[in-house]
């Protein structure tokens, strides 16, 4: 996407990165631990509640540990790990506030 340019005003205001682990029972049958992106961006609206968040990328990955809480538990516990970065973009920075 490309609607957050500088020719239009818009300039990135601050950058975030974080990671949330989603857990599954029964070799993925039934999800325990799970949020939508509404869900998982809410703290960041909440923080800057004038801003846009854009450049949003999101990896789903099945790291070590996840593996070794699978292997454990038999696959009765499947957790998955997600990683979410992107970009706060704002059109002025004075009406924003930390």
């Amino acid at each position: 996407m490309s609607g957050f340019s500088t020719n239009e005003g818009y300039s990135v205001y601050s950058k975030f990165n974080f990671s949330f682990t989603r857990v599954y029972l029964f070799w993925g049958l039934s999800n325990v631990r799970d949020k939508s992106l509404d869900d998982l961006l809410a703290e960041i609206y909440l923080k800057y509640p004038n801003a846009s968040i854009g450049d949003l990328k999101i990896v789903e990955e099945y790291e070590f540990s996840d593996g070794m809480v699978d292997l454990v538990t038999g696959g009765i516990v499947r957790p998955y790990t997600l990683h979410i970065k992107g970009n706060v973009y704002a059109l002025n920075q004075r009406t924003l506030t930390k």
